[in-house]
């Protein structure tokens, strides 16, 4: 392979980087992510297992169609759960949600992605900033 064609695909591959920086990603969300950490508690979504399962979380973000959350263990990736997220005068309904993704953080805490199933109406305006609070892992 000579140099120009070796120059000229190092370049290609550079653009290919550049195009997956994280403010591209940004923008091909389906909806934005607002930073917010409150409460959320994971059952599953079958009624017969909703008693076996209550798992105590923390959100890390949170957008009209899904969420980023803390747990202190891991959740199945597929899985369909229901949420009920506590947020300060903000009455949200259950949601139920898909897991779409689970990464073990440490021993004691699990980043866990979530879709759900319809939309939640959300004041993205208010809780724009984030409010001042813990770390997500400080609960656990």
């Amino acid at each position: 392979m000579n140099e120009k064609v070796k120059k000229e695909l190092d370049l290609d591959l550079l653009e290919e980087l550049e195009g997956q920086k994280q403010t591209n990603a940004d923008r091909m969300r389906l909806h934005e992510r607002v930073p917010i950490r409150t409460k959320l508690v994971l059952q599953p979504s079958s009624a017969m297992e909703a008693m076996k399962l209550r798992l105590q979380g923390l959100t890390c973000d949170l957008s009209m169609g899904g969420c980023r959350a803390v747990f202190p263990m891991g959740v199945m990736v597929g899985d369909v759960f229901r949420l009920q997220i506590e947020l300060e005068n903000h009455d949200l309904p259950v949601v139920f949600a898909r897991c779409l993704r689970c990464r073990m953080i440490n021993d004691t805490a699990f980043e866990a992605g979530f879709t759900f199933f319809t939309k939640i109406e959300l004041d993205e305006d208010r809780y724009r900033k984030p409010r001042e609070s813990a770390d997500p892992l400080d609960l656990f």
